[in-house]
């Protein structure tokens, strides 16, 4: 006789990169394993893994490449479903920007929010009427990989870097060139070609991008110095 198994309910969310709804089921113990194995071994890459790996194996339909989902969507996928698989109560800690002592707080992970900017664009002119570039979001593994690039003192290169990884198309009025059929070297020709003033345009699809936040008013503790934090990023809403 089989052992018995246990319903697991589903849940539903609209990510902004995926045009369908996208159903989805909490993590089991299988899969909390594998995110405490990494947590364990404090290897970027191995945590970063085991995110996209929950999250693939959460997701019931449509079925999704998380490697190229956005950043933004692969945290809002896991915070949710966080929520859904261990609660939405976390804390977390904070240093004091006035007496740097430390503090922790409880926040509600189904009160983070994704903001969106009205003016942002993927398709950004260089020159009026004569020729601009499509962007793609940058995916966790973007990220990751510009991140271990060697850093000059400024993080000029890592920037750079960044914005020449996520350059998708180039059109003119009237031809379109994706950067995907194009060698390392043609690509880095065309980059360095860019004014300072192309650069800050293209520089405004990354300003403008949508973003994961929490809105936290606190009196420390500490020192009762008020407070008001908008906390950004995956990595500051769990301990």
């Amino acid at each position: 006789m089989p052992l018995p198994t246990i319903e697991v309910p589903s849940y539903k969310i609209n990510i902004i990169s995926v045009p369908n709804t996208i159903t989805y089921r909490p993590f089991l113990v299988k899969e909390e394993k594998i995110l405490l194995t990494a947590l364990a071994g404090e290897d970027e890459t191995e945590i970063i893994n085991a995110i996209k790996q929950i999250i693939s194996n959460c997701i019931i339909e449509p079925e999704i490449n998380v490697n190229i989902l956005p950043i933004f969507d692969i945290e809002n996928l896991f915070v949710n479903l966080r929520s859904k698989s261990v609660g939405s109560l976390s804390t977390i800690g904070l240093a004091c920007n006035e007496c740097e002592e430390s503090n922790q707080f409880e926040i509600n992970l189904d009160d983070i929010q994704i903001n969106t900017d009205k003016k942002h664009t993927k398709d950004i002119e260089l020159i009026k009427d004569v020729i601009g570039v499509t962007m793609k979001y940058p995916s966790i593994d973007i990220l990751t990989s510009v991140e271990n690039t060697e850093e000059d003192d400024a993080g000029i290169s890592q920037v750079y870097d960044l914005v020449s990884d996520c350059i998708e198309t180039i059109y003119t009025t009237d031809e379109e060139f994706q950067m995907t059929d194009y060698t390392d070297l043609e690509r880095n020709e065309f980059f360095e070609s860019l004014t300072q003033e192309h650069f800050l345009k293209i520089q405004e699809f990354f300003d403008t991008m949508p973003y994961i936040y929490y809105d936290l008013k606190y009196d420390c503790e500490h020192c009762n110095h008020k407070e008001k934090l908008n906390i950004r990023g995956i990595q500051n809403f769990f301990t």
